[in-house]
């Protein structure tokens, strides 16, 4: 049995244009972020049985076609990297895939013993190196780089001379140098074939910043215009998406994952409950009015803030977010059907009775600014009243994803720049490339898959339940010390909020706990 939330009738929450900031610097992430563009594609275009999220004042669409065109990009950068290290294989012999992915592993492993600083940078890298939490990393980095040290020195010595450290010649059947000639071909193949890598990640860093100077700069940015070709089955799932969002528009709540049913409003950083004895405040004539106390507690909030705001007067919104609990059963498969479904519980189950209300308290300067959200409920019954308060921050969007507002004209600066940057990303790529062109060749597969449970649970008269797991405006939000002002109003917002409601419960108590 599991936790059935959404599917609850309430009043609609108000609809907010898209903010064109936040969409253009989401946009920008998933042409800097491969994770996050990847994460993208997965959970709105191939994962369809999943109940898309939907996040206020973003147009999810335009992010994800800049999604999809980002990820051809890649897609044409590794086929190059592919073809390079097959070509100078072909001409240079095993030394070229051994001795790249043997250097790429070690620049890694190098980079991770160097200490790296906070996001705030307010620690030294002496300090935060002798911190406990990175005694571990930097243990197994050093572990690492000893192994890839003697895996280096024995590849170069069954590379450039007639040596068989350890018998490993006769084992591998490796042949050994004939001549001068065949030494330096050994050693400059792979020389060659990192270059050419280099070259081609080089060349996708400059088309990105081409993509954000043209399509992303505020005054350029334009939401439906053409980006490039698209695959079919990317536009097929483009034109499913608009209908799921459109679908999922008439659902209060959206439906989010059982575990967690305020999924998008960030990180919690707030939880309280409160348990208190009414006494002469109940009885059964007149039942404890739970919603005059959360009626109160709103109303203190429902003009702003006043002087308590540090940057001038906040947007604040207030209404209704129920939550059901319903029972719901997973099916066994069958030889038809060999995955396990959700079925929507009965009707009474997702009435409005069994819903769990919640008022929510919106604290925002916009889609891409900070977002404070507080979600307070309220029950009553056996003499007994509960309370609880659920605080979660969505911090401003990471300064490094609003690079299209400061990016400078064209220049040898801004070449070389990216040239370095290339540079640092070349031996992640390297290892990486495999498996990045394996998952972006089998996403149409994994979405004929899912596009298959879907097809055959509506054939059962089954519906899928499956809850949004992924909130494209959480996933690029600047962490915690990374945007210290935000995080002080965030403090602050929650505090306002708080002694709110502990004002409307201070009657409720003894005159020796009033002060709590």
């Amino acid at each position: 049995m599991v936790a059935q939330v959404g599917r609850v009738p309430g009043p609609r929450r108000p609809e907010s244009a898209p903010d064109d900031d936040a969409t253009r610097y989401l946009c920008t992430a998933a042409h800097l972020d491969e994770g996050y563009g990847r994460a993208l594609i997965r959970h709105l275009l191939v994962r369809e049985d999943r109940q898309p999220p939907l996040a206020e004042g973003v147009d999810l669409a335009t992010v994800v076609r800049h999604a999809v065109a980002a990820r051809s990009r890649r897609l044409y950068r590794d086929g190059a990297m592919l073809a390079v290290v097959v070509v100078a294989t072909a001409l240079g012999g095993w030394s070229v895939p051994c001795l790249l992915a043997w250097l790429a592993a070690t620049v890694l492993a190098v980079r991770a013993l160097r200490p790296s600083e906070t996001v705030a940078g307010r620690r030294s890298r002496a300090e935060y190196a002798g911190s406990p939490r990175n005694e571990r990393p930097r243990a197994a980095a050093q572990a690492t780089l000893f192994l890839l040290v003697v895996a280096g020195v024995l590849l170069t010595t069954l590379a450039l001379t007639h040596a068989d450290p350890l018998g490993l010649r006769s084992v591998l059947h490796i042949a050994a140098p004939a001549n001068g000639g065949e030494r330096l071909r050994r050693l400059v193949a792979p020389a060659a074939a990192g270059l050419g890598c280099w070259i081609a990640v080089l060349a996708e860093e400059l088309a990105a910043r081409a993509a954000i100077a043209d399509r992303l700069s505020p005054g350029l940015y334009t939401p439906g215009r053409w980006l490039s070709a698209e695959p079919a089955w990317a536009q097929h799932a483009l034109g499913v998406l608009g209908a799921r969002l459109a679908a999922a528009r008439t659902v209060r709540p959206p439906l989010a994952a059982s575990g967690e049913p305020f999924l998008g409003a960030g990180r919690q950083a707030l939880r309280r409950r409160w348990l208190i004895d009414l006494g002469p405040a109940a009885s059964r004539s007149a039942p404890f009015d739970t919603e005059d106390l959360l009626d109160r507690a709103c109303e203190a909030l429902a003009d702003g803030l006043g002087p308590l705001d540090p940057g001038g007067p906040a947007l604040v919104l207030l209404d209704d977010y129920p939550v059901a609990a319903g029972p719901a059963f997973a099916t066994r498969g069958d030889a038809e059907l060999p995955v396990r479904l959700l079925p929507v519980p009965s009707a009474p189950a997702r009435g409005l009775p069994a819903a769990r209300r919640f008022r929510r308290i919106r604290i925002t300067r916009g889609a891409a600014g900070l977002t404070v959200t507080v979600f307070v409920g309220a029950t009553a019954g056996n003499g007994l009243l509960q309370v609880e308060l659920y605080g979660y921050v969505l911090a401003p969007v990471a300064n490094r994803y609003r690079l299209a507002d400061r990016l400078g004209p064209w220049g040898w600066e801004s070449v070389g720049a990216s040239a370095v940057r290339a540079a640092r990303r070349t031996p992640g790529r390297i290892l990486a490339t495999p498996a990045s062109i394996w998952l972006t060749v089998t996403d149409p597969l994994v979405r004929r898959h899912y596009g298959t449970v879907v097809r055959k649970a509506a054939e059962h008269g089954t519906e899928l339940d499956a809850g949004a797991r992924f909130d494209p405006r959480a996933a690029v939000s600047a962490e915690i010390g990374e945007d210290y002002f935000g995080d002080e109003d965030g403090n602050l917002y929650l505090a306002v909020v708080e002694r709110r409601v502990r004002n409307e419960l201070r009657h409720l108590l003894p005159p020796d706990r009033a002060d709590f």
